[in-house]
């Protein structure tokens, strides 16, 4: 019975962890996870840690072999 409550109370820190959606509760701040190219950012609002509503990231490719002339 112990078991099962760990397993399951460890799935839902998990669950949130993977899909930060802002204002959601998150668990130790400065945590910064990037999804779908937004960064989020766990912080204190109040007395109560929740995820700011994300920064687009743009991502840049740089080529892999310069051209020689």
């Amino acid at each position: 019975m112990i078991c099962t409550f760990i397993i399951s109370v460890s799935s839902i820190n998990l669950a949130n962890a993977a899909n930060p959606k802002p204002g959601a509760s998150c668990s130790k701040k400065g945590v910064v996870q990037v999804v779908n190219n937004k960064k989020f950012t766990c912080y204190l609002k109040g007395k109560k840690l929740v995820w700011d509503s994300g920064i687009s990231v743009v991502k840049i490719s740089t080529p892999s072999s310069p051209s020689v002339l």
